[in-house]
Protein backbone atom coordinates (compact mmCIF):
# COMPACT_ATOMS: atom_id res chain seq x y z
CA UNK A 1 0.00 0.00 0.00
CA UNK A 2 0.91 3.39 -0.83
CA UNK A 3 0.87 7.36 1.05
CA UNK A 4 2.02 8.36 3.95
CA UNK A 5 3.21 7.55 7.15
CA UNK A 6 0.96 8.50 9.44
CA UNK A 7 2.15 9.14 13.52
CA UNK A 8 -0.07 9.64 16.38
CA UNK A 9 1.26 12.47 18.61
CA UNK A 10 -0.13 13.59 22.03
CA UNK A 11 3.10 15.39 23.70
CA UNK A 12 3.71 12.46 25.62
CA UNK A 13 6.87 9.89 25.66
CA UNK A 14 4.26 7.60 23.64
CA UNK A 15 4.13 10.35 21.41
CA UNK A 16 7.33 10.31 20.83
CA UNK A 17 8.37 7.05 20.97
CA UNK A 18 5.57 6.61 17.83
CA UNK A 19 7.23 9.58 16.54
CA UNK A 20 10.86 7.98 16.30
CA UNK A 21 9.70 5.09 14.86
CA UNK A 22 7.51 6.53 12.31
CA UNK A 23 10.25 8.64 11.38
CA UNK A 24 12.46 5.37 10.57
CA UNK A 25 9.47 3.50 8.94
CA UNK A 26 8.66 6.27 6.65
CA UNK A 27 12.41 7.20 5.95
CA UNK A 28 12.82 3.28 4.88
CA UNK A 29 9.96 3.28 2.73
CA UNK A 30 10.84 6.72 1.76
CA UNK A 31 7.31 7.89 1.96
CA UNK A 32 6.01 10.93 3.31
CA UNK A 33 5.39 11.59 6.99
CA UNK A 34 1.90 12.60 8.87
CA UNK A 35 1.67 13.84 11.63
CA UNK A 36 -1.76 13.84 13.81
CA UNK A 37 -2.86 14.87 17.06
CA UNK A 38 -6.21 14.85 18.45
CA UNK A 39 -7.27 17.94 20.61
CA UNK A 40 -8.21 17.13 24.16
CA UNK A 41 -11.73 17.28 24.59
CA UNK A 42 -13.20 20.33 27.25
CA UNK A 43 -11.66 20.02 30.74
CA UNK A 44 -13.37 20.77 34.44
CA UNK A 45 -10.34 21.36 36.68
CA UNK A 46 -13.03 21.11 39.22
CA UNK A 47 -16.33 21.30 40.42
CA UNK A 48 -16.56 25.00 41.45
CA UNK A 49 -13.93 26.34 38.44
CA UNK A 50 -15.56 26.77 34.43
CA UNK A 51 -14.22 24.65 31.85
CA UNK A 52 -10.40 25.05 30.75
CA UNK A 53 -10.69 27.71 28.14
CA UNK A 54 -11.06 26.28 24.71
CA UNK A 55 -8.88 28.55 22.96
CA UNK A 56 -6.19 27.67 25.69
CA UNK A 57 -6.37 23.46 24.52
CA UNK A 58 -6.40 25.11 20.81
CA UNK A 59 -2.91 26.77 22.19
CA UNK A 60 -1.56 23.75 23.82
CA UNK A 61 -2.74 21.39 20.68
CA UNK A 62 -1.45 23.59 18.31
CA UNK A 63 2.04 23.58 20.35
CA UNK A 64 2.24 20.22 20.44
CA UNK A 65 2.58 19.68 17.17
CA UNK A 66 4.96 21.99 16.55
CA UNK A 67 7.22 20.33 18.89
CA UNK A 68 6.59 17.03 16.89
CA UNK A 69 7.92 18.08 13.50
CA UNK A 70 10.95 20.23 14.98
CA UNK A 71 11.39 16.57 17.03
CA UNK A 72 11.62 14.83 13.62
CA UNK A 73 14.50 16.79 12.31
CA UNK A 74 16.47 15.98 15.25
CA UNK A 75 15.10 12.17 14.78
CA UNK A 76 16.92 12.32 11.55
CA UNK A 77 13.98 12.96 9.52
CA UNK A 78 15.16 14.16 6.16
CA UNK A 79 12.53 14.38 4.28
CA UNK A 80 9.75 17.17 3.06
CA UNK A 81 8.22 19.20 5.73
CA UNK A 82 5.55 17.05 7.41
CA UNK A 83 2.39 17.06 6.82
CA UNK A 84 0.47 18.55 10.56
CA UNK A 85 -3.35 17.58 11.20
CA UNK A 86 -5.08 19.16 14.36
CA UNK A 87 -8.15 16.87 14.50
CA UNK A 88 -10.78 17.09 17.07
CA UNK A 89 -11.94 14.16 19.34
CA UNK A 90 -13.01 11.58 19.93
CA UNK A 91 -9.33 10.02 19.67
CA UNK A 92 -9.56 6.67 17.54
CA UNK A 93 -12.64 7.55 15.27
CA UNK A 94 -10.45 10.65 14.17
CA UNK A 95 -7.30 8.81 13.94
CA UNK A 96 -9.17 5.97 11.91
CA UNK A 97 -10.58 9.44 9.95
CA UNK A 98 -6.93 10.43 9.07
CA UNK A 99 -5.30 8.12 8.04
CA UNK A 100 -7.33 6.28 5.48
CA UNK A 101 -5.37 7.00 2.74
CA UNK A 102 -1.68 6.38 4.37
CA UNK A 103 0.48 3.23 3.80
CA UNK A 104 0.35 2.54 7.90
CA UNK A 105 -0.75 4.69 11.10
CA UNK A 106 1.88 4.42 14.42
CA UNK A 107 0.86 4.89 18.21
CA UNK A 108 2.42 4.35 20.97
CA UNK A 109 1.30 1.93 23.05
CA UNK A 110 1.07 3.08 26.86
CA UNK A 111 1.67 0.41 29.66
CA UNK A 112 -0.81 -1.58 31.76
CA UNK A 113 -0.33 0.54 35.17
CA UNK A 114 -3.58 1.09 36.65
CA UNK A 115 -3.95 4.74 35.75
CA UNK A 116 -4.62 3.63 32.26
CA UNK A 117 -7.24 1.03 32.89
CA UNK A 118 -10.25 2.74 32.92
CA UNK A 119 -9.63 4.67 29.80
CA UNK A 120 -9.61 2.60 27.18
CA UNK A 121 -6.65 1.69 24.98
CA UNK A 122 -6.10 3.59 21.91
CA UNK A 123 -3.78 1.25 20.27
CA UNK A 124 -6.34 -1.49 20.78
CA UNK A 125 -9.12 0.85 19.57
CA UNK A 126 -6.96 1.89 16.42
CA UNK A 127 -6.38 -1.73 15.42
CA UNK A 128 -9.82 -2.85 15.65
CA UNK A 129 -11.33 -0.35 13.75
CA UNK A 130 -8.75 0.77 11.20
CA UNK A 131 -8.75 0.61 7.56
CA UNK A 132 -5.04 0.74 7.27
CA UNK A 133 -1.82 -1.41 9.22
CA UNK A 134 -1.29 -0.17 12.74
CA UNK A 135 1.66 -0.36 14.32
CA UNK A 136 1.42 -0.45 18.00
CA UNK A 137 5.18 0.75 19.66
CA UNK A 138 5.60 0.06 23.46
CA UNK A 139 7.19 1.46 26.55
CA UNK A 140 9.82 -1.09 26.28
CA UNK A 141 10.47 -0.89 22.73
CA UNK A 142 14.63 0.31 22.32
CA UNK A 143 15.59 1.50 18.79
CA UNK A 144 18.99 0.28 19.30
CA UNK A 145 18.50 -3.22 19.81
CA UNK A 146 17.80 -4.90 16.38
CA UNK A 147 17.38 -8.22 15.41
CA UNK A 148 16.68 -8.21 11.93
CA UNK A 149 13.82 -10.50 12.13
CA UNK A 150 10.25 -9.85 11.26
CA UNK A 151 7.98 -12.62 12.66
CA UNK A 152 4.25 -13.12 10.71
CA UNK A 153 1.62 -15.08 13.33
CA UNK A 154 -0.86 -17.22 10.57
CA UNK A 155 -3.01 -19.95 10.63
CA UNK A 156 -3.90 -23.05 8.18
CA UNK A 157 -6.33 -20.70 6.06
CA UNK A 158 -6.12 -18.80 2.34
CA UNK A 159 -6.49 -15.50 3.95
CA UNK A 160 -2.91 -15.72 5.62
CA UNK A 161 -1.19 -15.83 2.82
CA UNK A 162 -2.09 -12.20 2.06
CA UNK A 163 -0.34 -11.09 5.49
CA UNK A 164 2.68 -13.45 4.86
CA UNK A 165 3.24 -11.40 2.00
CA UNK A 166 2.71 -7.74 3.58
CA UNK A 167 5.36 -8.83 6.21
CA UNK A 168 7.78 -9.99 3.08
CA UNK A 169 7.27 -6.65 1.87
CA UNK A 170 7.98 -4.83 5.07
CA UNK A 171 11.55 -7.36 5.88
CA UNK A 172 12.51 -6.14 2.80
CA UNK A 173 12.44 -2.85 3.17
CA UNK A 174 13.79 -3.38 6.73
CA UNK A 175 16.55 -5.50 5.54
CA UNK A 176 15.02 -8.23 7.40
CA UNK A 177 14.28 -11.90 7.24
CA UNK A 178 10.82 -13.40 8.14
CA UNK A 179 9.59 -16.15 10.88
CA UNK A 180 6.56 -17.68 9.74
CA UNK A 181 4.99 -18.92 12.90
CA UNK A 182 1.96 -21.42 13.35
CA UNK A 183 0.74 -22.32 16.67
CA UNK A 184 -1.58 -24.55 18.25
CA UNK A 185 -2.43 -26.32 21.37
CA UNK A 186 -6.10 -27.66 21.95
CA UNK A 187 -7.84 -26.48 24.88
CA UNK A 188 -10.24 -28.02 27.20
CA UNK A 189 -10.64 -31.06 29.33
CA UNK A 190 -8.50 -33.78 27.05
CA UNK A 191 -5.60 -30.96 26.82
CA UNK A 192 -3.55 -33.23 29.10
CA UNK A 193 -4.59 -36.76 27.18
CA UNK A 194 -3.14 -35.94 24.09
CA UNK A 195 -0.18 -34.28 24.84
CA UNK A 196 2.99 -35.84 24.35
CA UNK A 197 6.18 -35.79 21.55
CA UNK A 198 4.31 -38.55 19.24
CA UNK A 199 1.62 -36.61 18.82
CA UNK A 200 3.59 -33.50 18.52
CA UNK A 201 4.90 -34.74 15.87
CA UNK A 202 1.96 -35.99 14.30
CA UNK A 203 0.29 -32.55 14.43
CA UNK A 204 3.63 -31.31 12.67
CA UNK A 205 3.90 -33.47 9.78
CA UNK A 206 -0.19 -32.83 9.01
CA UNK A 207 0.13 -29.41 9.77
CA UNK A 208 3.26 -28.25 7.73
CA UNK A 209 2.16 -29.24 4.39
CA UNK A 210 -0.94 -26.21 4.56
CA UNK A 211 2.10 -23.94 6.22
CA UNK A 212 3.94 -24.71 2.76
CA UNK A 213 1.16 -24.01 0.47
CA UNK A 214 0.72 -20.54 1.85
CA UNK A 215 4.90 -19.70 2.24
CA UNK A 216 5.80 -21.15 -1.07
CA UNK A 217 4.39 -19.39 -3.45
CA UNK A 218 5.51 -16.10 -1.25
CA UNK A 219 9.30 -17.61 -1.64
CA UNK A 220 9.09 -17.81 -5.15
CA UNK A 221 8.09 -14.12 -5.70
CA UNK A 222 10.63 -12.76 -3.10
CA UNK A 223 13.42 -14.82 -3.88
CA UNK A 224 15.58 -11.86 -1.63
CA UNK A 225 13.87 -12.15 1.44
CA UNK A 226 14.55 -15.09 3.84
CA UNK A 227 11.94 -17.02 5.34
CA UNK A 228 11.66 -19.32 7.84
CA UNK A 229 8.89 -21.35 9.36
CA UNK A 230 8.16 -22.35 12.45
CA UNK A 231 5.52 -24.69 13.99
CA UNK A 232 4.94 -24.82 17.87
CA UNK A 233 2.66 -26.64 19.58
CA UNK A 234 1.37 -24.37 22.24
CA UNK A 235 -1.25 -21.45 22.26
CA UNK A 236 -0.74 -18.94 19.77
CA UNK A 237 -0.49 -16.19 22.23
CA UNK A 238 2.22 -17.66 24.16
CA UNK A 239 4.30 -18.52 21.27
CA UNK A 240 3.73 -15.10 19.68
CA UNK A 241 4.55 -13.61 23.02
CA UNK A 242 8.04 -15.37 23.15
CA UNK A 243 8.88 -15.16 19.97
CA UNK A 244 8.40 -11.55 19.83
CA UNK A 245 10.87 -11.54 22.44
CA UNK A 246 13.75 -11.49 19.57
CA UNK A 247 11.70 -9.76 16.55
CA UNK A 248 11.82 -6.09 15.38
CA UNK A 249 8.29 -6.45 14.23
CA UNK A 250 5.41 -8.89 15.08
CA UNK A 251 2.63 -8.87 12.30
CA UNK A 252 -0.84 -10.53 12.84
CA UNK A 253 -4.23 -10.04 11.12
CA UNK A 254 -7.31 -9.01 11.99
CA UNK A 255 -10.53 -11.13 12.09
CA UNK A 256 -12.40 -9.86 8.72
CA UNK A 257 -15.96 -8.29 9.92
CA UNK A 258 -18.45 -8.76 7.71
CA UNK A 259 -21.61 -7.34 10.13
CA UNK A 260 -21.66 -4.38 11.28
CA UNK A 261 -18.98 -1.55 10.68
CA UNK A 262 -18.39 -0.68 13.79
CA UNK A 263 -18.24 -3.75 15.72
CA UNK A 264 -15.14 -4.38 16.95
CA UNK A 265 -13.07 -7.64 15.23
CA UNK A 266 -9.70 -7.27 17.31
CA UNK A 267 -9.51 -11.17 18.95
CA UNK A 268 -8.71 -12.04 21.79
CA UNK A 269 -5.35 -13.24 20.80
CA UNK A 270 -4.62 -9.76 19.25
CA UNK A 271 -5.68 -7.85 21.67
CA UNK A 272 -3.09 -10.01 24.11
CA UNK A 273 -0.07 -9.43 21.96
CA UNK A 274 -0.59 -6.26 21.36
CA UNK A 275 -0.82 -5.27 25.51
CA UNK A 276 2.10 -7.62 26.12
CA UNK A 277 4.55 -7.78 23.59
CA UNK A 278 7.67 -6.21 24.57
CA UNK A 279 8.74 -5.07 20.47
CA UNK A 280 6.55 -3.43 17.84
CA UNK A 281 3.27 -4.70 16.39
CA UNK A 282 1.77 -4.47 13.51
CA UNK A 283 -1.98 -5.43 13.27
CA UNK A 284 -3.08 -5.66 9.48
CA UNK A 285 -7.06 -5.24 8.78
CA UNK A 286 -8.24 -8.04 6.04
CA UNK A 287 -9.27 -5.21 3.32
CA UNK A 288 -5.40 -4.43 2.88
CA UNK A 289 -4.79 -8.26 3.64
CA UNK A 290 -7.07 -8.63 -0.01
CA UNK A 291 -6.36 -6.37 -1.40
CA UNK A 292 -1.84 -6.91 -1.61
Amino acid sequence: MSGPVVVAVDGTADGRRALRYGVDLASSYDAPLRVVHVRHDDVVLAPAMPLFPRSALEEIAARVLRDAVDDTRRMGWKGEEPETVLARPPRVPALVDHSGDARCVVVGRRSSRAQHLFTGSTSSGLAAYSTVPVVCVPESWDPQVRFDRVTVGVDCSDTSAPLVEAAVEIAHDLGAHVVVLHAWRPVGLYDAAISGRAFEDRWEEQTRPFIDRIVDPVRIRHPDVKIDVELRYDRPVVALHEIAEASDLVVIGRHRDDHARFTPALGSTARAVIRTAEHPVLVVPPATRASR
